[in-house]
């Protein structure tokens, strides 16, 4: 920009300051909702990826389900070891182990005490090392010996050493503690650490579940590139156990393998609505400032007619006289836009802090408020410019 238009531009400029000051108050308000709503819905986004991180990416759930969503799937008693040694034989699984579950009447301490449980789960070590679940004590390798959760040691004042009875109907079985889960942090899109938390278990080849089944099966995939594709061969190969499909004929329930990539895929179809809600108000947005900006512009137009003939009779171009108000709708955009974004972000960061979300910043978080910040006032500049075009110079003679 020339000097001499750089003085034209800031002597228009500072003829409507007011008027162009509630100009970029506006813009910078629309910036500002724009970039709010695209600050917290990412934010939002990743706190539930982190609420809803029930294990490692390479963590796969064998369970049953009824539809095409793994994630609503449900606990049977049905799979057995030939069902873990199909899945063993698939190249690029490891780490496979069943649970098995008994449903129990009581559970009690310390001269009938009871504890809130309704099952006495069966695992193996390697279930605990596939969610990375620690423990104090020692895991549990006999039938006479159990580990629990740390939600029932707090609440209960159980240590390890002490004993506990447990109720299967009519029968009543006294078991030693030997272990206590650490505490698993409450998620609040999933109940998988409340479980743990919760849990009553020991070891899978106790005498205690001689004739039972596993409920669902725990493994681990070598590849999470291929974590689809091992999923896939994982159902095929359980189809294969004719007892099983025998037993889950005419039920509607089939084998399902959940992982962590269901979650996401999930998350991501919520956010893509997010994001379209986002995108049609941004459009409206632009529309209603667009409108409301030209409106202003073609006023401010109107109250210099005289200048923009003056401008003509000293030779000034068309192109010239537009740029003078363009330039001022870039100016006013730059700023409103500036303005709103960093309003927006900085707020944002003061809710989202006091709401323990974590702050993430992508860039179309900045890119789609700016677009829409500098599209707006320079699409209304261009549109009201043409205005300036139809001015006669005999204006200045009172002609017209």
């Amino acid at each position: 920009m020339h000097s001499s238009m750089y003085l034209l531009v800031k002597r228009a400029y500072s003829a409507n300051k007011k008027r162009n000051s509630l100009t970029i108050l506006a813009v910078g308000i629309s910036v500002f909702l724009l970039t709010a709503i695209l600050t917290f819905s990412t934010s939002f986004y990743h706190k539930m990826i982190e609420e809803m991180r029930v294990a490692d990416a390479d963590v796969v759930t064998v369970a049953f389900g009824a539809g095409d969503n793994a994630l609503n799937y449900t606990y049977l008693n049905l799979y057995t070891d030939d069902d873990i040694k199909l899945i063993n034989q698939i190249d690029g699984v490891t780490d496979v182990t069943g649970v098995k579950g008994l449903n129990v009447s009581a559970v009690t301490y310390d001269n009938n005490k009871r504890i809130l449980a309704n099952s006495l789960r069966g695992i193996d070590r390697s279930y605990l090392d596939n969610y990375k679940i620690s423990y104090t004590g020692t895991f549990p390798d006999k039938d006479d010996e159990i580990i629990i959760g740390a939600r029932i040691a707090d609440a209960s004042g159980l240590q390890i050493g002490d004993s506990i009875d447990i109720d299967f109907g009519s029968q009543r079985k006294t078991f030693k503690i030997v272990g206590i889960l650490d505490k698993q942090e409450e998620q609040l899109f999933s109940t998988f650490p409340t479980e743990i938390n919760q849990l009553i278990a020991t070891y899978s080849n106790s005498s205690l579940f001689e004739t039972s089944n596993y409920i669902y099966i725990s493994a681990r995939v070598k590849d999470q590139d291929q974590l689809s594709e091992v999923s896939k061969k994982i159902v095929e190969a359980i189809n294969t156990d004719s007892n099983l499909t025998e037993a889950l004929e005419n039920t509607g329930l089939h084998p399902l393998v959940a992982t962590r990539q269901n979650v996401l895929d999930m998350l991501d179809t919520w956010f893509s609505y997010i994001l379209l809600f986002v995108y049609v108000v941004s459009v409206l947005l632009g529309i209603i400032s667009t409108v409301n900006i030209f409106n202003i512009f073609v006023i401010t137009i109107q109250e210099q007619f005289k200048d923009i003939a003056v401008y003509k009779i000293v030779g000034a171009s068309i192109r010239q006289i537009r740029n003078i108000f363009i330039y001022q709708s870039v100016f006013i955009g730059t700023m409103g836009s500036v303005l709103g974004i960093l309003l927006g972000y900085l707020l944002s960061a003061i809710v989202i802090l006091l709401l323990h979300w974590p702050i993430r910043f992508d860039v179309y978080t900045v890119l789609i408020p700016f677009a829409i910040g500098m599209t707006s006032p320079i699409c209304a500049g261009v549109w009201s410019s043409k205005k300036s075009e139809k001015v006669d110079i005999n204006i200045l003679t009172g002609n017209l």
